[in-house]
């Protein structure tokens, strides 16, 4: 499957384990069964620099596919895909050692 196809749930679910899979090889952080998604992105986040930004964004996405009643709109899914092709781009530069810090998302 290529995320651009079926239910906006399964293809935002879809581009956020793209994403998380692209975030493991570069940080070796990984998503264990005691850390939340948002504990995992702001973990993470701070060392993807500018595109954690995107990510913690994603990951709220893919929590409302998570947890909401409300059901994903096709809107949500493009809006998934678009930011997971943007995190794409921004961490081709960086190296697996790499702390990309400045401008890294500090949540709430």
């Amino acid at each position: 499957k290529d995320g651009t196809q079926g239910e906006p749930g399964k293809r935002i679910i879809f581009w956020y384990r793209f994403v998380e899979t692209i975030i493991r090889t570069l940080i070796k952080i990984s998503a264990q069964p005691h850390r939340t998604l948002r504990e995992f992105a702001r973990e993470s986040s701070r060392k993807l620099g500018p595109a954690g930004r995107y990510f913690y964004e994603l990951t709220l996405t893919v929590e409302k596919v998570l947890y909401s009643r409300d059901l994903p709109t096709e809107a949500d899914a493009e809006k998934s895909m678009a930011l997971a092709q943007t995190i794409q781009k921004e961490t081709a530069s960086l190296t697996p050692t790499e702390s990309a810090s400045p401008g890294a998302v500090q949540p709430e």
